[in-house]
């Protein structure tokens, strides 16, 4: 497996592996002061360093390593109605900017994972994948309603499809807005709510949010142009689900998701709720849920072309 290098930060889900982001899908915790790395995110860590499938037995318990290991023994069990990860950027800053008025007319929804790639699996096996696709499909038809706006899909059916692909087609489609769907997901049952994503204020992470001899790749993408009409969409989006969903609100993170940082446009990420919280799954399965979910991101979506359009203050 070769010597590798991650470096962590507790309460936040993305980390530092060898030269790139990786996202371990659940927040680092912290063991005796010292950052260390969830049961939950450790399956997928191994398939990426092996480059082979590994899979974790839901019967067979918190997984033990020795103390000096640096592998958390117990899944994290934090405050649900704490965000998971405000970023390798910190907290949100309330910062108003002046952005041109620009008008907002093709609309790039991606249906997170596909495939091979389920994504997360609820306790009742609901799969990430088939609801994601479901959600943007109403999206689709509110948003072609009034024929306000084009829409594009990055996936029509059960395909699977990298990040890298999936930016290439909203970067190819001259899009206006990239939303991406996705549901979360936690080894802490009682974790809920949804939460809004985009990229970071400041551009690449500072060096002391992931240790002082951190190295990080050339910060290549193009999505810094794009982070105040990022930020102003992921708000208009958040507050039209806050309204419209009537379940934990747990705001706007800001996050260097691949996706998001690849995307030549204004791109945000939408986790619609815990698909691992058995009430939650049963909510993102429900027809009518979804509709109130497509409903609510596709007004978001219109309060945001609407300032986009007048030039508003972010």
């Amino acid at each position: 497996m070769g010597d590798h290098r991650l470096k962590l930060t507790v309460d936040n889900r993305f980390a530092l592996l060898d030269e790139d982001l990786f996202n371990l899908r659940w927040p680092a915790v912290a063991v005796d002061g010292e950052p260390a790395i969830p049961a939950g995110a450790l399956v997928g860590l191994l398939s990426r360093l092996t480059e082979r499938p590994f899979q974790r037995e839901p019967a067979s318990g918190p997984v033990h390593v020795p103390e000096d290991g640096g592998i958390a023994p117990d899944p994290w069990e934090g405050d649900p109605g704490q965000s998971v990860a405000d970023s390798l950027f910190g907290p949100t800053e309330e910062v108003e900017r002046e952005i041109p008025g620009r008008p907002v007319r093709r609309i790039v929804i991606d249906a997170g994972h596909g495939a091979r790639d389920p994504g997360a699996t609820g306790p009742g096996g609901v799969r990430e994948k088939d609801i994601t696709l479901q959600v943007a499909k109403r999206l689709r038809r509110h948003l072609l309603k009034d024929n306000t706006f084009d829409v594009v899909l990055t996936r029509e059916k059960d395909t699977f499809l990298g990040p890298d692909e999936r930016a290439a087609i909203a970067n190819g489609a001259n899009g206006d807005l990239l939303l991406s769907i996705h549901a979360n997901a936690s080894f802490a049952v009682d974790a809920r709510g949804f939460e809004v994503y985009c990229i970071g204020a400041e551009g690449p992470p500072p060096e002391p949010a992931l240790g002082d001899d951190a190295e990080f790749a050339k910060w290549e993408d193009v999505q810094r142009v794009h982070r105040d009409r990022s930020g102003e969409a992921a708000r208009h989006i958040q507050l039209a689900l806050a309204e419209r969903l009537r379940i934990l609100n747990r705001g706007v993170n800001r996050a260097a998701i691949r996706l998001l940082r690849s995307a030549d446009l204004p791109a945000v990420l939408v986790e619609i709720g815990f698909i691992t919280n058995p009430r939650e799954e049963a909510l993102l399965e429900d027809r009518a849920f979804q509709e109130r979910v497509a409903r609510a991101l596709a007004e978001g979506i219109e309060d945001y072309a609407r300032a986009a359009q007048e030039g508003a203050a972010w």
